[in-house]
């Protein structure tokens, strides 16, 4: 796959079947404990870790990493990462830092790479050596957010290796296939929190069924002529509303969640 292989629109399909299976995925979370059968949104719920993981490797694949857009896509998901950190950490007591600690840590990690593997453009050693340590440094902090994050350093390895895929872009079909193979691997260890804890119930294959089939899905997502007019972008970048609403709808959803978790206990 080459930048130029996904569409808007497919891209626009791929952000809101994350966004609506997130939404069942936190359901399933809050309402399992009440009524057995939401456990099935769980299931549901593993698309969207992948679709948002990849997605956000194949934006950072896709364009320049110059500094200033890098900072403002940092800057932007902290802000709307520390908005929903209390009411995740409600939902999920004991918690580390939720997705948007997970996406700055990749961020920090590609970033610092690409700055890494340009010092030989720079002709003093004494500036190369100062920059490969703020970058170490740097891409360490990416590190250590990633573990301390929801999916942990399996989930940085998913997106990295999603960033690694998009950015350079197997061929042959053999190499597209030890690809594939490759990225169900690490989205295996990206749920593997999830994987252990109903590896021995009822639901154990079909959660691993749903991580393949996710991972086909995204790398597969279906031609325009078979998307629904509405996700058509066309050749149209997504609108600042759009945008800014896909950041806000991560942490709004949760203390609406939170809301109901708290209501329901209180009955």
């Amino acid at each position: 796959m080459t930048v130029n292989d996904i569409t808007n629109t497919q891209r626009n399909l791929l952000k809101w079947l994350a966004l609506f299976t997130m939404f069942l995925d936190h359901v399933g979370l809050i309402l399992e404990g009440y009524i057995s059968e939401f456990i099935l949104f769980r299931l549901i719920g593993r698309f969207s870790f992948l679709a948002f993981g990849f997605l956000m490797a194949f934006n950072l694949a896709s364009r320049k990493l110059d500094t200033q857009r890098t900072v403002s896509y940092l800057l932007k998901l902290s802000i709307f990462g520390i908005l929903a950190q209390y009411a995740y950490v409600f939902l999920i007591p004991g918690a580390g830092l939720n997705i948007y600690g997970q996406f700055v840590g990749f961020i920090l990690v590609i970033f610092s790479f690409s700055r890494l593997t340009h010092l030989q453009t720079i002709q003093s050693q004494q500036e190369q050596l100062i920059l490969a340590i703020k970058y170490t440094v740097l891409g360490g902090v990416g590190v250590i957010l990633s573990y301390y994050s929801d999916y942990h350093l399996g989930g940085l390895s998913y997106c990295v290796a999603c960033y690694f895929f998009v950015r350079y872009s197997p061929i042959t079909k053999i190499s597209r296939q030890l690809w594939f193979i490759g990225l169900v691997g690490v989205a295996f260890l990206a749920n593997e929190a999830m994987m252990s804890a109903y590896y021995d119930t009822t639901i154990g294959f079909p959660m691993i069924l749903a991580i393949v089939m996710s991972v086909y899905f995204i790398l597969s997502p279906p031609q325009e002529r078979n998307i629904p007019a509405w996700f058509n972008m066309g050749g149209r970048k997504p609108s600042k509303f759009q945008t800014y609403f896909f950041y806000a709808f991560y942490p709004l959803h949760l203390w609406l969640l939170a809301g109901v978790k708290m209501l329901l206990d209180n009955l």
